[in-house]
């Protein structure tokens, strides 16, 4: 006799993993954590701290009020290099990178006898 009480887990297994797939926010997850997605927002958030910092200092500031905020600034740029370098490593790590076997060729020489050593153009002289 066949169990029918297994066939009806397994039909409910396959229900369950159907709907997890299908779920919106597990999509928008992976399609962020993918390695194409991690490159692009890492490389757009370094855009963006360059960008900033040009403005910061192309701006008319008065330099002895604002010697603590750009401090900060720094500071703060810093960190996001720091975030963004790491949001484009994890992307390029994420890579499918394969090597590729090179193709084999044959030499084309002839084979000698004997081995043939070439003159040293140079001289040595001990004294």
């Amino acid at each position: 006799p066949i169990n029918n009480n297994n066939s009806n887990n397994n039909n409910s297994n396959n229900t369950n993993n159907i709907n997890i797939n299908n779920n919106p926010f597990d999509t928008l997850l992976s399609w962020i954590s993918s390695d194409v997605v991690s490159i692009a927002l890492g490389l757009m958030g370094l855009l963006v701290v360059v960008v900033h910092r040009w403005t910061l200092l192309d701006a008319d500031i008065d330099y002895n009020d604002s010697a603590d905020a750009l401090t900060y600034e720094t500071r703060t740029d810093l960190l996001a290099v720091l975030a963004c370098g790491s949001v484009l490593l994890n992307g390029l790590t994420k890579l499918d990178v394969e090597t590729v076997l090179a193709e084999s060729v044959l030499l084309d020489g002839i084979t000698l006898s004997n081995v043939e050593w070439c003159a040293s153009t140079t001289t040595t002289t001990t004294t």
